[in-house]
């Protein structure tokens, strides 16, 4: 500021000697744009520090849903605590009505998918009560979203973009799928036994790693971790897959999940990849609910669930041949 006022007495009274109105003038315009720098390093530190702490704010925010829903969680449990953990056993005495269960089939989801928001964000929200490093882990979090954080902590449009990045990682990996089928001479003996009225039974020795771990990209079960006992994680999944569907038919409101608003979603669930027709939709739920819990409780392997989308896609290509 003091050289400001001083080349504004200088324009004003004169100059000395040594220096020229052009001189002057250099130095007020070097003077202003030193100005406008420090203006936008103070803005950008500003609008840092301004996003920092709105996302410690939106973490915070977050924490405090997932809190909530955990102690409804945990409500539930001890509600239902001959069915939970869920059992291949304890599935098939549901199906077969000599165990009776206290939660509905959305409350069961509720639970599963709360177990499944707990793992995810346990590593951030961990980090995020270490001193000094506290402000880390929002940041860190919220630059892999689709792996450090569950939809407490996102907004509907970030939910969106988690979606249609995780639409398209699946429809890749079920693509993958597919190609392996067609080329590995052991897969394709697999499909050679497919039967178009029929789901396959098969042993999950059939397939190696590399395709479990596949299975499980095409089923959205990968996480920032490598993919470990993909086969596990896989049979874990379909179980619950199952035991929903056993919930449903006990409630009979399988002609609910077919309307049009819970359709898209349950269809991603199942792995129908990409999204298609309200007609192939439809199509596909009622071949899997034909399939499912039936075929667990005749094999007593969840595993052969996974398969699933394949033995579809190999029956639509079937009925394109025929015609």
């Amino acid at each position: 500021m003091a050289a400001v006022a001083c080349a504004c007495v200088y324009l004003k009274n004169g100059f000395p000697n040594f220096c020229t109105t052009i001189q002057a003038a250099n130095v007020l315009r070097h003077i202003n744009t030193l100005n406008h720098v420090r203006q936008q390093s103070n803005t950008a530190k500003t609008g840092v520090w301004s996003r920092l702490k709105s996302l410690v704010k939106s973490f915070l925010n977050g924490s405090k849903l997932l809190i909530r829903d955990v102690k409804q969680m945990g409500a539930l449990k001890r509600r239902s605590k001959y069915l939970l953990p869920i059992t291949v056993e304890k599935m098939k005495d549901l199906h077969m009505k000599k165990l009776s269960s206290s939660l509905t089939r959305e409350e069961f989801l509720f639970v599963i998918k709360i177990n499944k928001d707990l793992r995810k964000v346990l590593a951030p929200l961990i980090l995020f009560w270490v001193p000094f490093l506290g402000y880390i882990a929002p940041l860190v979090a919220f630059m892999f979203p689709q792996h450090l954080l569950s939809s407490h902590f996102l907004t509907e449009s970030q939910q969106k973009d988690v979606y249609k990045k995780q639409l398209v990682a699946r429809t890749a990996a079920k693509e993958e799928m597919i190609r392996l089928f067609a080329q590995e001479q052991k897969l394709k003996e697999l499909s050679a036994s497919f039967e178009p009225n029929k789901f396959p039974s098969f042993s999950s020795t059939l397939l190696s790693r590399s395709h479990k771990v596949i299975l499980c990209e095409m089923w959205g079960l990968t996480t920032w971790l490598p993919v470990l006992m993909p086969e596990r994680k896989l049979r874990r999944e379909m179980l619950v897959y199952a035991t929903a569907d056993v919930l449903m038919k006990l409630e009979n409101s399988e002609s609910v999940i077919l309307q049009d608003d819970p359709l898209e979603k349950e269809c991603m669930i199942r792995c129908l990849l990409p999204p298609q027709s309200v007609q192939d939709q439809v199509e596909y739920l009622e071949k899997w609910f034909q399939v499912s819990p039936d075929v667990i409780v005749k094999d007593g392997d969840p595993f052969v669930l996974a398969l699933f989308p394949i033995w579809v896609d190999w029956l639509k290509k079937r009925e394109d041949v025929q015609l």
